[in-house]
């Protein structure tokens, strides 16, 4: 299973980025938010992070099944 941390402006924008990196679609992944970020002064704050993590596919529980 491959995860990534990725981090964005938004969690929205740590998701989507972070689905690029992995070429994965939502579906395929669980996502943990480590941090939802924050404005500070000026609008500069900490960014938002999360970590995806590829979910086991169907394709591969089917191939140890049948080994």
């Amino acid at each position: 299973m491959k995860s990534y941390e990725a981090k964005g402006k938004t969690v929205d924008e740590a998701i989507f980025l972070g689905l690029n990196e992995l070429g994965l679609s939502i579906d395929e992944v669980k996502i943990d938010i480590l941090d939802e970020g924050s404005k500070g002064l000026f609008g500069i704050g900490k960014s938002a992070r999360v970590l995806l993590t590829q979910k086991e596919g169907l394709q591969k529980k089917a191939e140890e099944f049948l080994s």
